[in-house]
């Protein structure tokens, strides 16, 4: 099993983040959106114009363009995909929580593998317990 991940920390992380959508400017940078609060970037030269979060490549020949590519596209759909991760991992607690009925293992082991007992570690992964 994976260890204990902090959904708070994950979802502050992605409501600090500039916001949605984050677009592939050619194949190695990543634009987002103008911030309206950020008044300097709405004057010349950039004019509300996008700007760049991130470029992916760098100049060094050892490195596949192949890769870069793809860890721009990952980079550009993280975006949008990690707090839709997050928001579907919730929901799946909350459902899961709902289905476990407390006591029904009777089992005295601290190493149970039954469903039930699974069940109640993923949910405590979940919550961050």
């Amino acid at each position: 099993m994976t260890s204990k991940i902090d959904l708070k920390a994950i979802k502050k992380r992605c409501k600090e983040a500039t916001a949605e959508p984050w677009k592939r400017r050619g194949k190695y940078s990543i634009n987002g959106p103008v911030d309206p609060d950020d008044s300097w970037r709405q004057k010349a030269p950039y004019n509300g114009k996008p700007y760049t979060i991130v470029k992916v490549r760098a100049n060094q020949n050892y490195r596949k363009a192949k890769r870069d590519e793809a860890n721009a596209a990952f980079i550009e759909n993280a975006r949008q995909d990690l707090p839709a991760c997050v928001a579907l991992l919730e929901e799946a607690a909350e459902a899961l929580s709902c289905c476990v009925v407390a006591g029904l293992c009777t089992s005295t082991s601290d190493e149970c593998e039954c469903a039930i007992c699974y069940a109640m570690e993923v949910l405590d992964k979940i919550r961050g317990e």
